[in-house]
């Protein structure tokens, strides 16, 4: 069975970029350019073993689909990964507390992303190393 990584963000060279190299460390990828269309993939009966949210999106934020997802009992468990282009303390701090996994400041290096990913897997997967 595959491992599964939904990817939200509003930027589409980067949702590509993601999908490609996700895609080609062996992950199964779907992507959304929004907030509400990442809910609306979830809400089909999709169960990710990851997801990526970027901060800022049109119509609602990756911090308000952090909230709704650790909301729900479905996903509640599934660890998020933020990436975003205003790195400041306050949105981290925010983003820790609606339960993110991992915060990643804009522009990231593909390799340390994809680190980033494979260790929140891990930790789901309640392996020591990470």
């Amino acid at each position: 069975m595959s491992t599964t990584i939904f990817v939200a963000d509003d930027d589409p060279v980067l949702l590509r970029g993601l999908d490609v190299a996700l895609q080609g460390q062996g992950y199964a990828v779907q992507t959304a350019p929004s907030g509400p269309e990442l809910l609306s993939l979830l809400e089909e009966g999709s169960s990710p073993d990851l997801l990526v949210l970027d901060v800022m999106m049109p119509g609602m934020s990756g911090l308000e689909v952090l909230r709704r997802i650790r909301e729900d009992e479905r996903w509640s468990d599934v660890p998020v990964v933020i990436v975003t282009a205003y790195p400041d303390v306050e949105v981290e701090v925010e983003a820790r507390k609606r339960g993110a996994s991992q915060v990643i400041p804009k522009p990231f290096r593909l390799r340390y992303f994809l680190e980033q990913v494979e260790s929140r897997l891990h930790e789901r997967d309640g392996c020591a190393e990470g």
